[in-house]
């Protein structure tokens, strides 16, 4: 399913847009990004606002595709990475983010440094929704260049993050 081009991508006013944030956004934030719309497509929740998901990198290079690797793993369960495209962050995106989730503190911290007045919308994927001294609060695992293995711990953690991440947010009232 291809959901880049469908309504969760197009921001339109009123929209609740979450920015998902690694390093190139050729692995971690496009599998993550893909995840969650396919995760909201599927769960049949209804939500007050349209809920739009990108995702970006701090030290991206425009236009590259996702890794081969991680859009095969990406294919084997139902999310399509084919006409994913490379974004590098910037002002405007993170002007728009009415969330926005790091796969690591350095990204966190990049961020806040460039953008200090979106304090209270950046957050580790990992942190979101927890205490600060939570042990579970870590960096995201970048499996680039790395074995199988490594990708599939990643997908792991992606999709107990998400999952997590999701039931926050309907807790909170965030979506419902």
């Amino acid at each position: 399913m291809h959901l880049e081009g469908s309504i969760f991508f197009r921001k339109k006013p009123n929209d609740f847009v979450i920015l998902v944030v690694c390093t190139a956004n050729i692995t971690r934030s496009p599998y993550i990004a893909a995840l969650l719309r396919k995760t909201l497509v599927e769960s049949g929740l209804r939500f007050r606002r349209r809920i739009v998901v990108k995702s970006a990198g701090t030290n991206a290079t425009a236009n590259q595709q996702a890794l081969p690797t991680i859009a095969t793993i990406a294919y084997t369960r139902g999310i399509d990475l084919q006409e994913h495209r490379s974004s590098l962050l910037t002002g405007e995106l993170i002007n728009e983010a009415s969330l926005i989730l790091t796969a690591e503190m350095q990204h966190k911290e990049s961020i806040l440094k460039r953008f200090p007045e979106a304090y209270d919308r950046v957050y580790q994927i990992t942190e979101y929704g927890r205490l600060g001294n939570d042990p579970k609060i870590r960096d995201v695992i970048d499996p680039t260049g790395r074995d199988l293995e490594e990708f599939q711990e990643f997908v792991g953690i992606a999709h107990e993050e998400v999952k997590r991440v999701l039931e926050h947010m309907v807790r909170i009232g965030a979506i419902e």
